[in-house]
This record gives C-alpha cells, sequence and structure tokens, in this order.
C-alpha cells in the first residue's frame, strides 16, 4: 500500500517502526508500506499520512539495524529555540538533554510530541525553581508592579491569561497548561 506523508520536509523524513524505515522523500513523500499494521498507523495521523494516488512511484523500505538509529534528540515545535531564565539563555537542545533524564535518544525520539513536550516544560519549571532572586531584564512598570503585588496578595483581579503573560514575560516560557490561576499566582509570587 502506498502511503503519503503530508509533511513536506525539504530533504524528505524517515519514519521508523519495528525496524523498518520508510522515507518520505521529495518531490512525492510517497512510501510502500507492505505491513498491514504499519499502514493502519500511518493512516491513524490524518493530518499526517494518507493514501497515495495508485499512479505515484514510491519509496522502498529499508531494514534499519537498532545501532543505526539516529543519536539526536527530538526537539519540540510548540517550544521557542531558546529560553530567557534567571538572566540566563539556554538552548532548546540543552533543556532537551536535561529533560531527557538519562533517556536514549531512541527512547526519548519514541516518546509522543505531548510526552516530551510535557517533559520540557517541567524542566523549565525545575529551571526556573532554583533560580534566585529575581531578573533585572524582566523589569515591568510600576503600574503592573502594583497590580501584581496586590493580585499576588489576592487583593488584585488578573485572570490566568493575565497572569500567563506575566509568568512568561518573567521566565520566558508559558506557564504548563495545566495550571490555574491560583498555581500561576504562586509560582510568580515564589519568585
Amino acid at each position: 500500500m502506498k502511503i503519503v506523508s503530508r509533511i513536506k520536509r525539504c530533504n524528505g523524513h524517515r519514519v521508523v517502526l519495528d525496524g523498518t524505515a520508510y522515507e518520505f522523500t521529495p518531490p512525492d513523500y510517497v512510501a510502500e508500506v507492505a505491513n498491514q499494521a504499519h499502514a493502519e498507523r500511518f493512516l491513524s495521523i490524518p493530518e499526517g499520512y494518507g493514501l497515495a494516488d495508485a499512479s505515484a512511484p514510491a519509496a522502498q523500505p529499508k531494514k534499519v539495524e537498532p545501532v543505526a538509529v539516529s543519536e539526536d534528540y527530538l526537539g519540540s515545535e510548540v517550544h521557542p529555540a531558546e529560553f530567557e531564565i534567571g538572566g540566563k539563555t539556554y538552548e532548546q537542545t540543552e533543556i532537551v538533554k536535561m529533560a531527557a533524564a538519562g533517556r536514549s535518544a531512541a527512547e526519548w525520539n519514541a516518546l509522543s510530541e505531548g510526552e516530551r513536550a510535557d517533559l520540557i516544560d517541567d524542566q523549565l519549571d525545575k529551571l526556573a525553581d532554583t533560580m534566585d532572586g529575581k531578573d533585572d531584564d524582566d523589569a515591568t512598570d510600576g503600574d503592573k508592579d502594583d497590580t501584581l503585588e496586590g493580585d499576588l496578595n489576592g487583593d488584585g483581579d488578573l485572570d490566568r491569561e493575565e497572569l500567563a503573560k506575566l509568568y512568561e514575560a518573567k521566565f520566558g516560557k508559558r506557564p504548563h497548561g495545566k495550571w490555574n490561576a491560583d498555581k500561576i499566582r504562586e509560582a510568580l509570587g515564589d519568585a
């Protein structure tokens, strides 16, 4: 069965399933998938893959040895390339390796995008928690400081989105998506 990738990277991309590599390369981004379970897996991701036109040529799958798996750790498309935390700039690659916490590149890359993003968020939170003092570069005007101070004491009226923007300005990233306004307020107050 011919599967076409809707992901159009300029150099193509490779997907490895159970030791079989499928190459989706320009110009057609089509691979022949003989394994029914693999075909079903691709088709279960309709935003990424679909059935190819029967007339389209297909790349043949290649067997890949486990040692041939890339040494690169996949990053996150939902996070910026750099983070400013406590006055220090961190590259996403540094954060990813910290978040991998002893996992090999293959183990890390096998995680879903959402799982990797959550682990990156957790690592960013840990880094932010270890920073001492307030970052001088993140100072805001007096009105915002007064509003934030009042809100942190329970007197303010900032909603979750306003607190999230303050958190992002302070830590260089959005707060964890599961945090409510009180949790964000607490994190800002601790900083």
